[in-house]
Formats: structure tokens, sequence, C-alpha cells
């Protein structure tokens, strides 16, 4: 049996501003967050990265984000590293299928907190899901009922309305 990857990027600040990335296959996965999370270790130490990009500007690499299939993201600036988690705001069940680059990314700092913001946002979509299918919710309210729920955290990007 072989497992499902789980991919991470890496964004390291450069001196001029703009950002360098990196991606890893395991960079994502629990083993990985939890080395940076709980035990404060450096991101580039967790996986092993590989350049994807170099000398972007931040709104470039935010645009071409795929919030599906992203399972971390680490920036680096400095010596100091944040953890942010991907959240895709697509709902298929309710016929809203996003792109894959809508969504947000929502700060965590512990590896408890990745699985609760996980595990909540999967309910909260559940539920607008079945809602909207059932006629109780308009499909437009969605996108902005997700951007409402995450008003109070810290995040890089919103959630975009649907086109």
């Amino acid at each position: 049996m072989t497992g499902v990857a789980e991919p991470g990027l890496l964004v390291r600040r450069r001196p001029d501003g703009r950002e360098d990335c990196f991606r890893a296959q395991w960079g994502g996965s629990e083993a990985a967050l939890s080395a940076v999370l709980d035990t404060h270790r450096s991101p580039r130490r967790v996986a092993d990265w590989v350049p994807a990009r170099v000398a972007v500007s931040r709104p470039a690499w935010l645009a071409s984000l795929d919030h599906r299939r992203l399972s971390a993201v680490y920036l680096r600036d400095r010596a100091r590293h944040r953890v942010y988690l991907p959240l895709w705001a697509g709902v298929p069940t309710a016929g809203l299928s996003a792109d894959p680059r809508a969504g947000a990314l929502a700060r965590v700092r512990s590896l408890s907190g990745v699985r609760q913001l996980r595990a909540d946002w999967r309910s909260l979509k559940g539920e607008l899901g079945d809602a909207a299918t059932a006629g109780r919710l308009p499909l437009a309210a969605v996108p902005v009922t997700l951007r409402g729920v995450l008003a109070d955290r810290e995040t890089l990007a919103g959630v975009p309305p649907p086109e």
C-alpha cells in the first residue's frame, strides 16, 4: 500500500521583497507539520524541497495556488516561520465546483490546531452544501459564509466569489 502525497510549499522571502517557492511531496504531512509547529524545526529540515518558482511576487504565487491539492504553506522570513493551512472554497455537492485556486490560507500554530481547522472546515462545507442543495441557502451565499468564518483568523488570501 502506498500513501497519498501531502504536498507542501515553502516560501522564502528574499532581501528584495520577492520570494522563492519550494515544493515537497510530503511537506504537508502531519510529521512535517508537527516538526515545524510543535518542535520548532526549520521547514527546510522537514522535507526534501525542490525549487518551484524563483524571485516571484507574493500575489503571483498566491494566484496560482491549488488549494485542493496543497496541504501546508510555510512562510519563512529571516529566522521566523509561519504555517498556513490551505482551505479550498469549493462545495461540489452543492454545485459550487470552485476553481482549485479559490480558497484561503489560514494560519495555524499547532498540529492540534491543524486537525481542528480541517475538521471544522470539512464540517462547515458539508453543512453549507446540504443547505444549498436543499434550497435553504442561495448558492451565492456559500463563499460569503466561508469568508465570514475566516474573518477572525489570520489569512493570506480571501475566498473569492464563484464566477
